[in-house]
C-alpha cells in the first residue's frame, strides 16, 4: 500500500503589512466556502492542493488544504484583470478559522454599510451628468426614469465595487521577472502595435 500523495503547496506572499490591513483589504476574495489565490499559473479545476496566504515579511496568516474549483486564466491583453484560481476549502488550520471569521465580518460590515448608506438626490448636477445620454436632448436628461429604490441599489452596489478596485494581482509581492526572449518579444508584438493606432 502506497503512501497518500502530497497535495502541491501554493504560497501567496502579500504586500500586507498586518493582520488588521490584511483583514481590511484582502475579504471581498474570501467566502465561508473558500478563496480566490491569484496565480499565472492556476492549478487545473478538480486538483487538491495546500495554500498559504502570507504577509510581506513572510507570516503566513492563512493556511489549509483546498480543491481548485474555476479558474481564471492570465490574458496578456488585459494583465490587470485579475487571473488565479477559486478554491473550496477542505480543512483550515488551527488559527485560520478565527481570520476566516473576522473575514467575513468585514466583508459583511462592507456589504450592509453599501446598502444602508445615505440616498442621492436625484437632482445633483452629478448624477445627472453620468445618467445623461448622448442620444437624450437637453430638455430630455433632465427627466430621469429611476425610482428612488433603484438609485439606491446603484449606488450600493457602485459603493461595493468601488471597494474591490484594488486588484488582486498588485497586492502580491513582486515575483521574479522572466527573462525575455525573441519569441516572446514577437508574441507580444501585435498587442503593442494595436495599443498604438
Amino acid at each position: 500500500m502506497s503512501a497518500p500523495e502530497t497535495p502541491p503547496l501554493v504560497r501567496i506572499q502579500l504586500r500586507y503589512p498586518d493582520e488588521a490591513t490584511f483583514i481590511e483589504r484582502y475579504a471581498p476574495n474570501v467566502t465561508r466556502g473558500g478563496i480566490f489565490l491569484a496565480s499565472r499559473n492556476p492549478l487545473p479545476a478538480g486538483e487538491s492542493l495546500r495554500f498559504e496566504v502570507c504577509l510581506v515579511q513572510g507570516t503566513t496568516i492563512l493556511s489549509g488544504t483546498g480543491k481548485v474549483t474555476w479558474i481564471r486564466e492570465f490574458d496578456p491583453l488585459e494583465p490587470q484583470r485579475a487571473h488565479g484560481m477559486g478554491v473550496q476549502f477542505i480543512a483550515l488550520d488551527p488559527g485560520s478559522r478565527i481570520i476566516l471569521e473576522r473575514l467575513l465580518e468585514r466583508k459583511a460590515a462592507a456589504a450592509k454599510a453599501a446598502t444602508t448608506s445615505s440616498a442621492v438626490p436625484v437632482n445633483t448636477p452629478v448624477l445627472t451628468n453620468l445618467l445623461r445620454s448622448p442620444a437624450l436632448s437637453d430638455e430630455s436628461a433632465s427627466t430621469l426614469f429611476l425610482s428612488d429604490e433603484a438609485l439606491q441599489k446603484a449606488v450600493a452596489r457602485a459603493r461595493v465595487l468601488a471597494s474591490r478596485t484594488e486588484d488582486v494581482e498588485s497586492l502580491r509581492a513582486r515575483e521574479p521577472e522572466e527573462p525575455a526572449t525573441l519569441e516572446k518579444a514577437m508574441q507580444e508584438l501585435p498587442r503593442l502595435l494595436g495599443a498604438r493606432r
